[in-house]
């Protein structure tokens, strides 16, 4: 009698001390018989899950109530159930115990269930909600950053090309000046030579007039400024 009893102290202890541990644990530890019953429910489901212990024992898993994607969970114990393999859901949205939302890493542990019946389930989750926030900051951030660069690249490759135009146009502006001045001076001679009793000379100077008439040189003095002026600007 006095060694069953000793037996059944150390069972205790060993039962006590398995319970401390579990509840001790950082990560949600549920554990779900093979009647789909829940055994073991810590403080850190009761925490993230706004459920107590004394409420959730006994009671089927799948009649908690949780506000979670059910249709994923329930899909991912019947895998490890049917596999006898852990399964891992990530990002699992569910609503905290403090009213928020928030994510979840989930995973389900396989638990061999007596004379052959369907195994239990050990799960095991932990809150990924800021962990999740700060890979999408990165992300965010990375995305910027190469937007920025995309953005560099582009515009030094519109702004070389845009150099030459302007370095030209700048020498057009200019050369036009030149020219026009050339050609008045041209006017200014024919008319002379026309005027001139040499009737060589005379036809010389009408040709030349001609040209310039031909070529519109006024619209041209005026056109011609005024759109290397605005192809400057542009």
């Amino acid at each position: 009698l006095s060694m069953r009893q000793s037996r059944e102290e150390d069972l205790r202890i060993a039962s006590a001390s398995l319970a401390t541990l579990i509840s001790s644990i950082s990560a949600i530890l549920v554990a779900v018989n093979e009647e789909d019953q829940v055994d073991h429910w810590n403080r850190s489901a009761e925490k993230a899950l706004g459920l107590e212990a004394e409420r959730v024992l006994g009671k089927r898993f799948a009649d908690l109530g949780l506000e979670w994607e059910w249709d994923r969970i329930l899909e991912a114990a019947w895998r490890c159930r049917d596999s006898g393999e852990s399964v891992s859901l990530d990002s699992v949205r569910y609503q905290r115990g403090d009213g928020g939302e928030g994510l979840l890493g989930v995973t389900f542990n396989p638990v061999p269930g007596t004379g052959g019946s369907m195994p239990g389930l050990l799960i095991l989750a932990k809150d990924i909600t800021r962990s999740k926030a700060e890979e999408a900051k990165t992300a965010f951030e990375q995305r910027m950053r190469s937007m920025g660069q995309l953005a560099a690249g582009v515009a030094h490759e519109i702004n070389t090309p845009v150099q030459y135009v302007s370095y030209n146009m700048s020498f057009l502006e200019q050369a036009f000046v030149d020219l026009f001045e050339a050609v008045e001076a041209a006017g200014k001679l024919a008319g002379e030579a026309r005027l001139r009793g040499d009737e060589g000379l005379a036809a010389l100077g009408r040709e030349v007039e001609d040209k310039l008439e031909e070529a519109d040189l006024g619209y041209l003095q005026t056109e011609i400024p005024d759109s290397v002026s605005h192809s400057l600007k542009g």
